[in-house]
Order: structure tokens, then C-alpha cells, then sequence
């Protein structure tokens, strides 16, 4: 029993059997070596061959390849249980211990950024290694579903409410916003003042406020009349 690489992955089989009989040979679909690595027949060996006296001529060879499956890695939101990037997935040997190589820190596709749950819930970068689960690969791809935790990245942002002369009409807010985040779609259009006056969004031109990493760009000011 020999691999891709002509090593064998198997003990030979020896047989007593008699010259000129026909034997069948029956090799098994799926091979575990010593490492507890699986391959599989790379071909049908399921042969008859005539036995010869010249025992040089009754060796068989059969050849078996690695038995690759997928493996599917997920990155989702901790409290939806939803995806939040598209699963990645990839062949890996029935047998091999595998550990998803994640990132600390995803994009989804809106552009808003997650952290791995066990930094988002204290010590930030000094928070403890988060360490994905190893898993055994099967041939059940079902099982071979490896999922890390996100929560959304947060950065603080101050909301400033200002009339077209550049005069506060209500107190900042000071929040923390998903970073990545277009503000845009969150502004109020009408608010009222103190005073319970109502002002309306009309800002002098449109301006993409999207929250960023760097808490210094993120002082968002919203003009109303």
C-alpha cells in the first residue's frame, strides 16, 4: 500500500496462494497510516491476477492518494450567530489536527470592523490570547466547522449639533460607534433644542462621516437651521 510519493503508508499483505489460481484483489477505499493520516485509492484496484511462480511478479502495488475534504472556517457576530465575512473553505487531510489561523480584527462586506470576542470584553490588546478549538479533520464535512466569535470594534465618536453659524443648539453626545460604521444613515433630520425649538438637517454640502480607528477623526459636526 504506497502513497502519491511511492512510500508506503501500510504493512505489506503476504499471501499463500497457489501457482496459476486467480486472486482478486479487494483493497480498501480509505487507508489510516501510522500518523493516523487517511488516503484513499487513487484508482480501482479491485483487480483479478494470475499468481506466477516467479515471486517477483506477484507483488501488487496499490496506490492511494491523501483523502482530502473541506474545511469550512466561520467568523461570526457573537450575538446573532450570523456570519459576518464569507466562510472560507479548504481541502485539508481526513486525520490532520487543524487550528483555524484567524485575525484578530475583521471587515465585513459594509466596511464596519469586529473584534475577536476575547479582546472586545477587556484587556484590549493585553487581553489573553484567544485560542481556536483544534479539530480532528473527518470524513463527516459537517463536522469539520471551526467558528470564532466577533463583536462589533468599538472607537468613541462626539456628535456636534450646530446651526449654519457654527453655534451649538444642543448639547455633544459623546457615544461609541462601531468603527467602520457610515454615521450618515444614523443622523436625525429634525431635532429640537432647549428651548424646544425645531431645527432641520441641512448641512451646506454632504459629508461622509464613517467612524474610524483613530479617535481624533471622529468628531462628526451636524448642521441644522
Amino acid at each position: 500500500y504506497i502513497n502519491d510519493e511511492d512510500v508506503s503508508i501500510a504493512k505489506n499483505k503476504t499471501l499463500s496462494l497457489q501457482i496459476g489460481s486467480l486472486f482478486k484483489i479487494e483493497a480498501p477505499k480509505t487507508i489510516m497510516n501510522d500518523k493516523k493520516l487517511f488516503y484513499i485509492l487513487s484508482e480501482d484496484n479491485n483487480l483479478e491476477v494470475s499468481i506466477s511462480p516467479n515471486r517477483d511478479e506477484d507483488i501488487f502495488e496499490i496506490k492511494y492518494e491523501k483523502y482530502m475534504v473541506d474545511v469550512t472556517d466561520r467568523c461570526i457576530n457573537s450575538d446573532t450567530k450570523e456570519d459576518i465575512i464569507e466562510p472560507s473553505v479548504h481541502k485539508i487531510q481526513v486525520g490532520e489536527s487543524y487550528v483555524y489561523d484567524y485575525k484578530d480584527t475583521v471587515t465585513d462586506s459594509f466596511g464596519k470592523e469586529w473584534i475577536v470576542l476575547s479582546k472586545a470584553e477587556g484587556g484590549g490588546i493585553f487581553a489573553k490570547q484567544y485560542k481556536a478549538e483544534t479539530i480532528t479533520v473527518s470524513e463527516d464535512v459537517e463536522k469539520n466547522v471551526t467558528i470564532i466569535k466577533y463583536k462589533p470594534k468599538l472607537a468613541n465618536v462626539v456628535i456636534k449639533y450646530q446651526n449654519r453659524l457654527g453655534n451649538p443648539i444642543k448639547p455633544d453626545e459623546r457615544l461609541k460607534i462601531q468603527v467602520g460604521l457610515l454615521f450618515n444613515e444614523k443622523i436625525e433630520h429634525e431635532i429640537n433644542d432647549n428651548f424646544g425649538t425645531k431645527w432641520v438637517y441641512n448641512p451646506k454640502e454632504e459629508t461622509e462621516f464613517r467612524v474610524k480607528e483613530n479617535e481624533s477623526e471622529n468628531e462628526f459636526i451636524l448642521q441644522y437651521e
